[in-house]
């Protein structure tokens, strides 16, 4: 994982997520492993966020722009959360 400031109120996370795997379950395909590796990410991240608005509260409260638009997908909902807990 690695954070890059994009601007003075703004951070974009930089997140990789792999799988190394043998035996029968590669037989799989690496695809499929990939997808699971990627969906089990995104779960630490969905648990993470209430975790982290927990423990710091007054980041959490932070609203998106009203000019934003929706953010599609977990990946890109997680990106936005960081911005604006860490902008």
């Amino acid at each position: 994982m690695r954070l890059e400031s994009t601007g003075p109120h703004t951070t974009l996370l930089h997140d990789t997520a792999n799988a190394q795997v043998g035996g029968k379950i590669a037989q799989l395909g690496s695809r499929l492993i990939d997808m699971a590796t990627q969906k089990m990410a995104g779960e630490f991240f969905t648990a993470f966020e209430p975790q982290l608005a927990a423990r710091y509260p007054a980041a959490a409260e932070v609203a998106a722009p009203a000019t934003e638009a929706p953010a599609q997908g977990v990946w890109a909902r997680l990106v936005a959360w960081l911005r604006r807990l860490l902008g």
